[in-house]
């Protein structure tokens, strides 16, 4: 049996622009040889992959894009994730960190970007892919003195809070 499965992402769809197999070599993910001999790990690999393939590309749409060129696009995306994951790096997008105080910062300028795009926007929903982060990071960049104090304070604070906490009695 081969090393590689074929993953549909996406769903074939007219208004969506997109759905495409795509043959994933999973031992290059750091599966063992053969994994796909057994059925139920071939499923759950399939349906994982599925999941995180699709769920990568789903705002690349003719719609969204207003590109008739959608299949392209997506599949430029997922072939960008699909070298990362071989290279062994699963989260290669986002801004996600441990740093509690930077955690903090950065929901503090969510908050306040997202009170700047209802200032033109009904809904959260109306707001356009990407542009709740986009306006997150300009407000962090321009102001990362003032959400940085405000964040280390409300850290400070609840970390006194913790430290205050009596776990006798309390497994974990």
């Amino acid at each position: 049996m081969s090393n590689n499965i074929t993953v549909r992402v996406g769903k074939f769809d007219e208004s969506l622009g997109h759905g495409f197999d795509k043959s994933v070599d999973v031992v290059k993910l750091g599966f063992p040889e053969g994994i796909l001999e057994n059925p139920v790990a071939r499923g759950i690999i399939k349906i994982g992959l599925r999941n995180i393939l699709t769920d990568l590309h789903a705002g690349i749409t003719k719609k969204a894009k207003g590109d008739e060129n959608a299949v392209e696009l997506a599949t430029e995306a997922v072939d960008e994730k699909l070298a990362d994951m071989y290279k062994g790096i699963y989260a290669s997008m986002g801004t996600r960190t441990s740093n509690p105080v930077e955690q903090e910062a950065r929901e503090l300028a969510r908050k306040d970007a997202k009170k700047v795009l209802l200032g033109s926007y009904k809904r959260v929903s109306e707001f356009p892919k990407g542009k709740w982060v986009d306006v997150t990071d300009q407000l962090l960049a321009k102001n990362a003195a003032h959400y940085n104090a405000e964040a280390a304070k409300r850290v400070a604070k609840a970390n006194e809070q913790l430290a205050g906490l009596n776990m006798e009695g309390i497994s974990l």
